[in-house]
């Protein structure tokens, strides 16, 4: 609980906290069930568990538990589908809610502490440029939603420009999403950039799959396309994008500025970016 007096401290109970990890992630009834079938334990061992987990690692009510990447290899799938199957009826979110609502409370503070902080960063920023060159990159992940909702309610503004980078190899269920995303936010001017003149498959043939030291895959389906929807709509005027990214993401990404417009660092030259700190995105 960064920049507040009682970190550390349980706000329920007020004992000291333990840390775990940075970036936790709960764990849901389903891929429980499937922890407990690969660790060969009783099923529905951990159901009343507060379970998280972060990379290959789980935490069950505290106690760490790491899942060699052998043990998939090793895994018969067809006996997992069977016993997940079989088992699925008996499983069940009353714990997991329970878990969940728990965690909400005890971050309430903290979570009150980083919206009213990133309501701020973003009003700040914005004031330095015209409202009508405000743009917010959408790639229908969780961050660039929980963008958009942060800058839309800081801003007080539901008309703002929405870009939908769609590469062409989303998956469906993100295009479906952010179609869904347009028509729940009717007043948004939602765009989407697409390459409809090339396949990647066809250009893979071409030339070859994109590499390390030749990525023609990010400007030709990503930043190429919407460079050329943010041309049409602004020229060469300056824009500021509200990027939803974060430090844990690469070691690259940790380097960023919050407030990024050198030349060297954005892809978009016409873009001043404002993206996350250290703690969280916006």
């Amino acid at each position: 609980m960064v920049n507040q007096m009682d970190k550390g401290i349980c706000p329920i109970c007020g004992k000291k906290t333990k840390y775990l990890s940075k970036d936790l992630r709960p764990v849901f009834p389903e891929e429980r069930l499937l922890l407990e079938i690969l660790l060969n334990k009783k099923i529905n061992e951990f159901i009343t568990s507060s379970v998280w987990a972060v990379n290959n690692r789980y935490y069950i009510d505290g106690k760490s538990i790491s899942i060699p990447s052998k043990m998939f290899q090793m895994a018969d799938i067809d006996v997992i589908r069977e016993r997940l199957e079989k088992h699925k009826k008996y499983n069940s979110y009353e714990y997991f809610d329970k878990h969940i609502e728990t965690f909400t409370k005890a971050n309430r503070g903290r979570l009150n502490y980083l919206k009213e902080e990133s309501f701020e960063f973003v009003k700040k920023t914005a004031s330095k440029f015209e409202e009508e060159k405000l743009v917010i990159s959408f790639s229908g992940g969780k961050d660039s939603t929980v963008t958009a909702d942060v800058v839309v309610k800081a801003l007080s503004n539901p008309s703002l420009v929405h870009i939908f980078g769609n590469t062409t190899l989303e998956f469906p269920l993100t295009v479906t999403y952010a179609e869904r995303y347009r028509e729940d936010h009717p007043q948004a001017i939602f765009l989407f950039a697409k390459n409809d003149e090339q396949v990647f498959y066809d250009v893979c043939e071409d030339i070859g799959p994109p590499a390390r030291m030749m990525r023609w895959c990010c400007s030709m389906f990503k930043t190429g396309p919407i460079t050329r929807v943010i041309n049409s709509l602004y020229r060469n005027q300056q824009i500021l994008t509200f990027y939803g990214i974060r430090k844990s993401e690469s070691v690259s990404r940790s380097k960023y500025n919050r407030v990024e417009d050198d030349a060297e660092s954005i892809k978009i030259q016409q873009q001043t970016v404002a993206s996350k700190r250290r703690e969280h995105s916006y």
